[in-house]
């Protein structure tokens, strides 16, 4: 959308600060992986979903930030995606200051 259409978007952005506290994660991801499908019964087809997303990352949210992705991909390889699929996990370190 911002691309080429609008020559200052600066109105339109808004910066915020997030702080996260030590063993907090957080996950950026595009809708590539919550749009992916499966054949489900009979001829319905079956989105991977926002909640089995939040599911597999309530599952993994104690594990390193590679195995939480590492876990979110194997969750959706049953999935065909048509979409980009992309995630970006960070989680801050419990001995970090």
């Amino acid at each position: 959308m911002w691309i080429g259409l609008v020559d200052d978007i600066e109105e339109m952005l808004e910066d915020e600060v997030l702080a996260l506290n030590p063993g907090d994660v957080m996950l950026l991801y595009t809708d590539g992986i919550t749009e992916a499908t499966k054949r489900g019964r009979g001829t319905q087809f079956e989105m991977f979903g926002d909640d089995r997303l939040r599911k597999v990352f309530r599952k993994l949210g104690n594990r390193t930030a590679e195995e939480i992705r590492i876990g979110i991909i194997e969750a959706i390889q049953d999935y065909k995606w048509e979409d980009d699929v992309t995630i970006l996990v960070v989680k801050r370190s419990e001995s970090c200051p």
